[in-house]
């Protein structure tokens, strides 16, 4: 038991489109293949279009992802399978700071806790300078994860998705 995390990607699917002509929506082909191929028969919205998200990173009982995702929800706690948003630019600030505790310039492991406490430390949950060095692999690891999540997001020509969700249930 525990809890499980989840990192995913979404991509918007536009529904309908608008005809000025005859004034009215039309599906568009590729919600209606997505219908299609799901064998979705019940009416469709005129508004907005199906979310698919596709699961991009996965933890199990990782209390500090779970804190730092928090503290990007203004320490708000979502309930068991809520979904928080999460943009670009906030998985690239909470890199950025990742990056600066594991680069190794500060000569005093202090110091890198102090920071680590900066991107981790929510209302919800405070963790030990010990509990930081005992998951100091793994947080490099989600360091570099998130690196290269980044890169392929900044990059025109392989970025894929419209938005970021974090859920955990437990």
């Amino acid at each position: 038991m525990g809890m499980g995390q989840h990192l995913s990607g979404v991509i918007a699917l536009k529904s309908t489109t608008y005809d000025k002509q005859t004034d009215t929506y039309k599906i568009t082909p590729e919600h209606q293949k997505l219908r299609d191929l799901c064998n979705i028969t019940h009416p469709y919205s005129i508004g907005g279009g199906p979310l698919i998200f596709f699961n991009i990173m996965k933890w199990h009982n990782f209390d500090m992802i779970h804190s730092c995702f928090i503290k990007l929800n203004d320490d708000e706690v979502p309930d068991s399978g809520d979904k928080i948003y999460v943009s670009v630019k906030e998985l690239e600030d909470l890199n950025t700071h990742l990056q600066i505790v594991f680069s190794g310039k500060f000569d005093d492991k202090d110091e890198e806790i102090d920071l680590l406490n900066d991107v981790f430390h929510t209302d919800a949950y405070s963790f030990t300078a010990q509990q930081y060095r005992d998951a100091w692999d793994d947080l490099k690891e989600f360091s570099k994860d998130l690196s290269q999540l980044i890169k392929h997001e900044k990059d025109e020509n392989t970025e894929s998705f419209d938005g970021f969700y974090y859920d955990a249930d437990w």
